[in-house]
């Protein structure tokens, strides 16, 4: 368990990666204030999440992966034109 939230490093993380996908898109200071953990360990557990495939980060900010992807496609199709 955290000491400064309650939860378990699994359980914030996963109602982090649930807060991302309802907004879709949050910078990285109000996950801090939202959760009350330090900057490091959101940095730490936003890295977590990306690296297993749940969210996208950009510089400062959380994305979810469904804008991420449209993001993604929207830039492609208008690359093939």
């Amino acid at each position: 368990m955290s000491a400064s939230t309650g939860y378990s490093v699994e359980e914030r993380q996963r109602l982090i990666k649930e807060y991302i996908e309802e907004v879709k898109r949050v910078h990285v200071n109000d996950l801090v204030e939202l959760f009350h953990v330090s900057a490091s360990t959101m940095r730490n557990d936003l890295t977590t999440l990306e690296r297993n495939g749940l969210i996208k980060r950009t510089h400062g900010w959380a994305i979810a992966l469904s804008v991420a992807r449209v993001g993604k496609e929207s830039f492609v199709s208008m690359r093939m034109k």
